[in-house]
């Protein structure tokens, strides 16, 4: 089992050069190829007309402003996708000649469209997406993204440090309640933990009565050939999400693997929840699966 096609949505001038990189790292661990797509924004918002009198001509500056500015954030993402790919050598070529070459390879493609509704799609014939972890004080501007991907595309979503991915991870988290996410999640980061010098599967509290213990979870890892442990990790009155965090900086792991919105999304959102608290406090890179 190993990812063959990373999808890298390129959105963000800022953590461009260092997602690309680590993209490339995970290409050539993996032998894969990167697909990096970047979705122009269409304009679907204008001032009220207070702001200026909305007549055809004022429209089609506007139009026309916006269209160039897209174009050229296009340009210089472009441009740094290309720069990133030939200092590590790796081979740019169209996504449908991958196959028929040696070595990693990446492609870009860039067009019109809506953020969420293009990556989240796409996101389906990929095996991995990747995304910079999101900025604190920006998280409303980010994680919709994320979230479109994670909740569309029925893929891993991996997120990265900002400064990119130092390494490939030697020791993994493995966030295990006995649910569906969760299970999901174990599966689809297998590459990653076959790959790992050490696997702690950690449960925070109790599971739900009949579901999966940690210990069977870690039993299944072990017939797939990784190297793992189980750890029951009481619940005190803090976030479940802290404590993963805090069992992370523990065992000197460097990377969370987790079910993501195992609640309704809005009741998450509502209420904090486990996958919002990572989004906003996460200090490592953390893959999820829906």
């Amino acid at each position: 089992m190993s990812y063959k096609t990373i999808l890298t949505p390129m959105i963000f001038e800022a953590t461009a050069k260092a997602q690309i990189d680590s993209a490339l790292r995970l290409a050539q661990a993996f032998h894969a190829h990167i697909h990096a797509k970047h979705v122009r924004q269409l304009h679907t918002y204008y001032p009220p007309v207070s702001y200026y009198p909305m007549v055809p001509e004022n429209m089609a500056v506007a139009d026309q402003a916006t269209q160039a500015a897209a174009e050229e954030l296009a340009k210089r993402l472009r441009a740094v996708f290309d720069e990133t790919c030939q200092k590590a050598g790796a081979h740019i070529v169209p996504l449908e000649e991958a196959l028929h070459q040696n070595g990693v390879t990446a492609s870009w493609a860039d067009g019109p469209g809506t953020l969420q509704h293009d990556y989240g799609q796409f996101g389906r014939i990929v095996d991995l997406s990747i995304l910079p972890l999101p900025d604190e004080k920006n998280l409303f501007l980010e994680t919709p993204v994320f979230e479109a991907l994670l909740m569309s595309s029925g893929r891993p979503v991996m997120l990265v440090p900002r400064a990119g991915l130092e390494n490939m991870p030697k020791r993994v988290v493995l966030a295990w309640d006995g649910s569906l996410p969760a299970a999901r999640a174990m599966v689809a980061a297998r590459p990653f933990l076959e790959k790992a010098e050490e696997t702690i599967v950690v449960t925070i509290g109790e599971v739900d009565t009949g579901t999966p213990s940690c210990r069977d979870a870690a039993n299944y890892l072990e017939r797939c050939g990784v190297k793992v442990s189980a750890q029951e990790v009481d619940w005190p009155k803090r976030q479940v999400a802290e404590r993963i965090l805090n069992q992370a900086e523990v065992h000197n792991c460097d990377l969370v693997v987790m079910g993501g919105y195992s609640h309704a999304r809005l009741f998450e959102t509502i209420l904090g929840g486990v996958t919002r608290h990572m989004l906003a406090h996460a200090d490592r890179s953390v893959l999820m699966v829906h």
